[in-house]
């Protein structure tokens, strides 16, 4: 190969190869690490519902709830049951008022279809003044919680189906309300509530759960 300068350089086949050695030594493993901790998008694995959108959803559905909630990031994946079809869903866990608590979103409408206390106080002594003490303070209180959590949209009609029962020696109290809303088939909606905070502990809405499409 001649140089512009006008001097001759020869090919060193033995450098040559020692240099592509070193460059797939340096520049393979950083692709390799690159792609392990670049996963798919929950568009690529079929989300229909942006992150954003959960994000927004869930901050609103948080903050009416708990004083001061630690809000995580939406996280996306396929539930698999063996008794039914896999389903898409999105988890955002939220640390408040003493509790942690998972708020599981039906990717396919976008609404909340459950939330789960995941320390509750069951079986633990409680101290202090309660916020419910009787089934009318539990029945009001529900319906307020499950318009907090989105669950009872303005269109909706509601009946008592069950409760209010207290159960773990009063400290907590179950409701079921029968909902019907235009354009979805009459469902359950289920809820338990802690006594002395009021705070949700458990609220299940069997239609979101059935997977609409």
């Amino acid at each position: 190969m001649n140089h512009p300068g006008g001097l001759k350089l020869k090919r060193n086949p033995r450098v040559l190869g020692l240099l592509a050695m070193f460059l797939a030594l340096v520049f393979a493993p950083l692709a390799l690490a690159h792609s392990h901790h670049t996963p798919p998008t929950p568009r690529a694995l079929g989300a229909r519902h942006d992150a954003s959108d959960i994000a927004r959803r869930a901050a609103l559905i948080s903050r009416a709830l708990f004083t001061d909630p630690q809000i995580g990031a939406p996280e996306f994946y396929w539930e698999a049951i063996t008794t039914r079809p896999e389903r898409p869903l999105w988890l955002v866990r939220v640390v408040a008022d003493g509790h942690n608590f998972d708020l599981l979103f039906n990717d396919r409408t976008g609404n909340l279809n459950s939330l789960f206390g995941t320390n509750t106080p069951y079986g633990q002594p409680q101290t202090g003044p309660r916020l419910i003490n009787n089934s009318g303070q539990a029945f009001q209180l529900a319906l307020a919680r499950l318009q907090e959590l989105q669950a009872l949209p303005t269109d909706s009609r509601v009946t008592l189906l069950s409760g209010p029962d207290p159960y773990d020696n009063g400290r907590c109290w179950r409701v079921v309300f029968n909902l019907r809303r235009p354009g979805v088939p009459l469902h359950e909606v289920r809820i338990a509530l802690e006594s002395g905070s009021g705070l949700p502990l458990i609220m299940a809405d069997d239609y979101e759960l059935s997977d609409p499409r």
